[in-house]
């Protein structure tokens, strides 16, 4: 149902997966919203919060993959970019 393995190729396209993004929003309404009532002591305020806890940890899940196997691209190729830039400093000298 949801990918958990991504090729760096894969994970750079839009997929349902990314849809978990659009998350955000509800949870940081929730998290203001829910974190007010609670410091007021209304139940729903935490009840709200336990929502927005949720919202955040099923968003991590289904994002972390796909950011993880860009990341890891990306460190390859900076590492790439680096070591090619040490070998024309060498040169130079």
């Amino acid at each position: 149902m949801i990918k958990r393995e991504w090729t760096p190729e894969e994970a750079d396209s839009w997929t349902k997966e990314d849809l978990a993004g659009f998350l955000s929003l509800p949870i940081f309404i929730l998290f203001g919203a829910g974190l007010a009532l609670a410091l007021i002591g209304r139940m729903v305020g935490f009840l709200m919060l336990v929502i927005g806890v949720g919202l955040a940890i099923a968003m991590f899940v289904i994002l972390n993959p796909k950011i993880s196997a860009i990341s890891s691209e990306y460190e390859r190729r900076q590492k790439e970019y680096i070591e090619e830039m040490e070998k024309k400093e060498r040169w130079k000298r």
